[in-house]
């Protein structure tokens, strides 16, 4: 028998979180020091966000595999989902500072865009083969979604007091 607990996402859990989990999370985002972050030995760091759009790619192909495999072993009524991977990288972009950088990319949005733009009309007459492969696309596509909404809750976990307070003064100024 497998048993399922429902994860509690990113957000559920933010609103929950109060004085000592608070403190918890600011001791994470502060265990490393800004000056050694800074020197010769962690210069290969500056670069980290580049590598995001590999790893995510190698993640979302990684997954959907591993639930294709759990699939065809005839397991029913069984969910698979991982949060680690996104909670991960929102706090190695944290503490490297590197979310504009990242953002800057511009990369879910643009993997989003990719298969909206690849998908048939509607109407169009499509092969066996084509099919399979847009239904094939269509969950690439939709894991890359679900990962783009892990990964979003995840940065506004880590998200410092200071850049709050910042974006809630560009919202009156507007």
């Amino acid at each position: 028998f497998f048993f399922f607990f429902k994860q509690k996402t990113a957000y559920e859990i933010l609103s929950g979180l109060v004085g000592s989990e608070m403190c918890i999370r600011d001791r994470f985002l502060n265990m490393f020091d800004e000056a050694a972050l800074k020197s010769e030995e962690c210069k290969h760091f500056e670069l980290f966000y580049i590598l995001i759009p590999a790893l995510t790619t190698a993640f979302v192909d990684s997954f959907m595999q591993a639930k294709n495999t759990l699939s065809t072993k005839n397991m029913t009524r069984v969910y698979f989902c991982d949060d680690g991977f996104a909670v991960g990288l929102a706090y190695l972009l944290r503490i490297l500072r590197q979310n504009d950088k990242f953002t800057g990319l511009n990369w879910f949005k643009s993997v989003i865009e990719k298969h909206a733009h690849d998908k048939p009309a509607k109407g169009q007459t499509q092969s066996a083969e084509f099919s399979m492969r847009m239904r094939k696309a269509e969950a690439y596509q939709k894991e890359f979604e679900w990962l783009f909404y892990s990964f979003v809750a995840a940065q506004r976990y880590f998200k410092d007091e200071q850049s709050r307070f910042t974006q809630l003064l560009s919202l009156i100024h507007i």
